[in-house]
């Protein structure tokens, strides 16, 4: 029922229909409560949700960082074994080869250890191990031989089918204070007997491991049985010792279930706390790498972010119900201020409607101007409610104000419009020149607008009266007045301000109207100026080659009779009478080309094909531009305007090509086609970006007059010009609608 109430309650009409809708909802004290409750709810959810997603997107980026960590770690240890235990073999390899040859002594095995021995200072010794014999050779020339394996080299308890053997750590026998990791690889000799080849590694100055040590809270080596080879950082700082076997500790047999690498999480015995850390088994040996750090530390942060999220979203609660207490204590007020303000609301749409009405409007033609005041009047009424509107123009050519419209109650009707003169109301206008709105109440009316009343509403009983000024840039163009009749009334703010945006409105309509017109005017005024510029061309052009050509032509003509009559003249004589006959002939020719260039013959005779045709060669003769032609064999004849508007275009075109473009070739394009003849000039010279502001000299503009007097003759005749400056040339494109005269013309 509710929801049927609110619809027919929306029906009622625009703002009048909303207003009342609000009206029938429910109070704030009993919407508000249940609305900050709700948001509340979700604020919180919101909060705990996105506090668990920045929680796992924590450890995943822990994950992540130790898992590339540990890769990193993997790739340094293999490159740290295969450099130790490959001399090693390669050691061995070579005791072998020469062991088949001679027997060898201890001293020479541990010589040829010694020469291998040119790896990092991690590899502090290499060792050669058989069941018959022992020998080491470590830096600084340390050397160890016995008939009998050492007690730390257990390689018989290594499992079968293995080749690589990882022992406990053990004290450097050169230096007891350091400790040593053995490694060892299965080298099968030539005896067929099992040969062990190692070294003893110090895994505590590798440079991949306290490098990582420096990016990671916690990472080390282990055997895959459990026994620490190195941790950092150091074990003694964290109690425990290297060698510790910690195969039982839960986290470690999770890691060794997961195989070759992964991730765990759990408590480590090792370093005695809760850890993640991702582990890596190095290929080809019983070893594991490790990087990771307590959970405390990788939550750390997140714990910071929380702690300011939950605050945050603290203060936000907090924040909310302090507001919705505040709104619950204004409702009543709020209520009130709203229906005091509807009417003044519902007034406001109507004149904000108007205004937008008034500000879409086209520019009106003459004869619409009539029904467009008409239609200001009706608009001004209806939206302040008032019984009568006018709009009144200053008529200038004789210091009059008319009345050039009105709409409502007591109207004089068009044939009546009264005529004031300017003279009778000059103390309005001059209130109006300084005041945008006046607005008066009662019978006396004021010194201000009481001559305007008395004279434009004479005997029609005004009570109530607002005038606004109709202003364009400062000059009083009219007044638009507003009257009530039958009582008092009082004018809101609003009212006068929606006048006066009214007055403003027309102001502007009046204004592009009156530019309308002018524009109008110049464009007609530069068509007969275009028309008679070319007529003057064809007047020109004929008495020059009827007239000033003619005399020229039989100047030359004397002049060459005169010629082979002056044997007996001196050589300068003669001379400069043959210079004379080449001036008079040069002079013809150019008087000649001039005459064609200002009106070609050729434009009347044959046709706009033919006339661009010896255009082009005229230009190709002189610049030595390659012209490329695409011209239609026949084409209709069109109206001789038509021909002369393409045909100037063409030549503006290629006079600009042959003076500015320094372009190699210019095309000449002429087609007709479904009803459009289209003509195209383009270059490959330098073109011009339009993003530049056109080049100046000596204060004037070097392109746009040709371009402007282009375009203009295409308006003129119904067509259109486009032009598109290129980095690299220039295309203009005329085109212009055909009408009838459809004679064929074979060219």
């Amino acid at each position: 029922m509710l929801t049927q109430s609110l619809v027919a309650a929306g029906r009622g009409g625009g703002l009048k229909g909303k207003l009342a809708t609000l009206r029938l909802l429910p109070s704030a004290g009993t919407v508000l409560p249940l609305y900050a409750a709700l948001v509340l709810a979700f604020a919180w959810a919101y909060t705990a949700v996105r506090l668990d997603a920045d929680r796992e997107q924590t450890l995943q980026a822990s994950s992540s960082r130790f898992s590339a960590v540990t890769a990193t770690l993997d790739t340094a240890l293999v490159a740290m074994l295969n450099d130790g235990v490959g001399a090693a073999v390669a050691g061995a390899n070579e005791v072998e080869f020469l062991g088949a040859k001679h027997k060898l002594s201890d001293a020479e095995v541990s010589a040829t250890l010694a020469k291998m021995l040119t790896g990092g200072q991690y590899v502090r010794s290499l060792f050669i191990a058989r069941s018959d014999y022992f020998v080491r050779s470590g830096r600084n020339a340390a050397r160890e031989s016995s008939p009998a394996l050492p007690d730390w080299l257990t390689v018989g308890q290594a499992p079968l089918g293995t080749d690589t053997w990882v022992g406990a750590p053990i004290p450097d026998p050169d230096h007891s204070t350091d400790q040593l990791v053995p490694i060892a690889r299965r080298v099968v000799g030539t005896g067929n007997e099992p040969i062990w080849a190692g070294g003893l590694f110090d895994f505590s100055s590798a440079d991949a491991l306290g490098g990582i040590g420096r990016t990671v809270g916690r990472a080390g080596i282990v055997t895959t049985a459990g026994v620490i080879l190195a941790a950092v950082p150091a074990s003694q700082s964290v109690g425990i010792n290297t060698g510790k076997d910690i195969s039982q500790s839960p986290i470690f047999q999770q890691a060794l279930r997961q195989q070759n690498a992964g991730v765990v999480q759990g408590y480590a015995p090792l370093f005695r706390m809760t850890m993640m850390y991702a582990h890596e088994r190095v290929q080809d040996y019983p070893i594991q790498v490790f990087a990771g750090d307590s959970m405390d530390s990788i939550l750390a942060p997140w714990r910071d972010r929380r702690r300011i999220t939950l605050e945050a979203t603290a203060a936000a609660s907090i924040l909310l119900m302090l507001g919705t207490a505040l709104i619950m204590r204004n409702q009543t007020a709020r209520r009130s201020q709203q229906q005091a303000h509807s009417a003044r609301l519902v007034r406001q749409q109507e004149q904000s409607a108007a205004l937008l009405r008034w500000a879409n409007t086209d520019t009106p033609s003459s004869e619409l101007v009539p029904g467009a005041l008409r239609s200001l009047c009706r608009d001004a009424l209806t939206a302040l409610g008032v019984e009568h509107a006018s709009i009144w123009l200053i008529d200038n050519d004789v210091q009059a104000l008319r009345c050039r419209g009105e709409s409502g109650a007591r109207e004089a009707g068009p044939a009546a419009y009264p005529v004031v003169q300017l003279k009778d109301i000059a103390p309005s206008l001059e209130a109006l020149r300084q005041e945008r709105v006046l607005d008066l109440q009662g019978a006396v009316l004021g010194a201000a607008l009481d001559p305007l009343v008395r004279h434009a509403l004479a005997g029609r009983g005004a009570q109530s009266l607002v005038a606004a000024a109709i202003r364009s840039s400062g000059e009083l163009l009219g007044v638009l007045i507003a009257a009530h009749f039958s009582a008092l009334r009082h004018w809101e703010a609003d009212e006068i301000v929606f006048l006066g945006a009214m007055a403003d409105q027309f102001a502007q309509v009046l204004g592009a109207y009156q530019r309308e017109q002018i524009l109008e005017e110049l464009q007609v005024l530069a068509g007969e100026l275009m028309r008679s510029q070319d007529e003057e061309r064809r007047r020109i052009g004929r008495e020059l080659h009827d007239s000033t050509g003619q005399t020229l032509a039989a100047l030359e003509l004397d002049l060459g009779r005169l010629i082979p009559s002056a044997g007996a003249l001196a050589p300068e004589k003669r001379a400069l009478l043959e210079t004379c006959a080449r001036l008079a002939h040069q002079c013809s020719s150019e008087i000649r080309t001039a005459s064609y260039l200002l009106h070609p013959p050729l434009l009347d005779e044959l046709g706009l094909v033919s006339a661009l045709r010896w255009l082009t060669d005229g230009l190709r003769e002189r610049s030595n531009i390659e012209v490329r032609l695409d011209l239609p064999a026949a084409m209709a004849r069109l109206p001789r305007e038509q021909e002369m508007a393409l045909f100037r275009v063409a030549q503006e075109a290629l006079t600009n090509v042959h003076r500015h473009s320094a372009s190699p070739w210019v095309a000449v394009r002429l087609t007709s086609a479904a009803g459009t003849v289209r003509l195209e000039v383009e270059d490959a010279g330098r073109g011009l970006s339009l993003a530049a502001p056109p080049r100046v000299a000596e204060g004037k503009p070097t392109l746009g007059v040709g371009l402007a007097g282009m375009r203009e003759r295409m308006r003129q005749m119904g067509g259109a010009l486009l032009v598109e400056f290129r980095s690299t040339g220039t295309l203009i494109r005329a085109s212009l609608p055909t009408s009838a005269k459809e004679i064929a013309v074979r060219i």
